[in-house]
């Protein structure tokens, strides 16, 4: 009787009642609002005020505390997991007819419960030891892969579900081996599931945790002009240093960006109308700017400075003697990439 008169419950008069009611008149509504959460989803967007009472009244940490020292984290886990599993098995009826747009309304506050609570280092370390990670994994693997019963806010609530997973393995060596366990157990009950996408997806996360991506290096190159020719080439780079992937992977992109910016129009075509040295060697224009940062400027005297590279007309100084860099290992290459075309995204 008490949930079904909180559908026509006036939130500001409620509001006002709590504000002035003493510390245990507010436990005991908590506890009240507390039992009504399981059938909120019989009513699912009428329970909006009841949601908005139950977060102002846990708004203060003490109230937090109070509830999670009740096994509320539990119970919250089992409640997201009931909604997506309900969720998931209308995904599976295949009936697109009756895909409501306002499935997942109750699922969303939920998970912004259980966010809410997260939020409390003190409260995130419990949840932790409590071992409720592979929950929060399972249920946004499946709100991720619904197809018919996918909506604003079942992505919202895949999305929340994911920014926890990753606050939760975001702090220690041990918060990474909590996802590796994680992983690896709901890893196993997909083994005779016949779509791939979500072990999959799995197996990535695994691969992506153990051997993260490198982080992309942005390359900055330093134009020169060199000082013999400055009669033979007119105006200079002024806007140093330049972003490599501003102008291309290769060296002779390096060139032709000179050539463009100069208006050597003629020499943008031509590989052998100008050279580029790196660290006093001519390097070959069809070596990877990043290699060339990487195996030559880095081995130089200033390796956390932009990249010096020094241009100049081929052949009008006379016959080149400094040493020539034609090939270089393939970066990526050398380091290897055991899950060859993964998904090397962060979780």
């Amino acid at each position: 009787m008490f949930f079904f008169s909180l559908r026509h419950l006036s939130l500001p008069h409620s509001s006002r009642a709590l504000s002035a009611s003493s510390a245990s008149s507010r436990i005991r509504f908590l506890h009240l609002l507390h039992k009504t959460l399981p059938n909120t989803s019989a009513i699912g967007e009428q329970s909006s005020e009841l949601f908005s009472l139950f977060h102002q009244l846990i708004e203060p940490i003490d109230y937090k505390l109070h509830l999670v020292s009740k096994g509320f984290f539990k119970e919250i886990c089992n409640l997201i997991s009931e909604e997506v599993a309900f969720t998931t098995a209308l995904d599976a009826s295949g009936v697109y007819a009756e895909t409501d747009l306002s499935q997942g309304f109750v699922l969303k506050e939920f998970v912004k419960i259980l966010t809410d609570l997260i939020s409390v280092p003190l409260l995130r370390a419990r949840f932790k030891k409590q071992k409720l990670l592979g929950v929060a994994l399972e249920n946004y693997l499946g709100l991720r892969a619904l197809v018919s019963q996918k909506s604003k806010l079942t992505e919202d609530c895949a999305g929340l579900l994911l920014d926890l997973v990753q606050q939760l393995t975001s702090d220690s060596e041990e918060d990474k081996n909590a996802l590796l366990e994680a992983c690896v157990q709901t890893l196993a009950k997909f083994v005779d599931d016949p779509d791939t996408r979500t072990p999959l997806f799995i197996f990535e996360r695994l691969c992506n945790t153990i051997r993260p991506a490198a982080p992309e290096v942005e390359v900055l190159l330093h134009f020169e002009k060199i000082h013999t020719q400055e009669e033979f080439i007119q105006g200079s780079m002024t806007k140093n240093p330049y972003l490599a992937k501003d102008m291309g992977p290769l060296m002779r992109d390096a060139k032709n960006k000179i050539c463009t910016d100069l208006e050597l129009h003629g020499l943008v075509e031509d590989d052998y109308g100008m050279e580029l040295l790196v660290c006093d060697k001519i390097v070959s224009l069809d070596l990877n700017i990043k290699d060339v940062w990487e195996q030559v400027w880095k081995k130089g005297d200033d390796p956390h400075s932009p990249m010096v590279v020094v241009y100049r007309l081929q052949g009008l100084d006379g016959e080149a003697t400094e040493e020539r860099v034609d090939n270089l290992t393939d970066v990526e290459e050398e380091e290897g990439n055991p899950e060859e075309g993964a998904d090397r995204k962060p979780f």
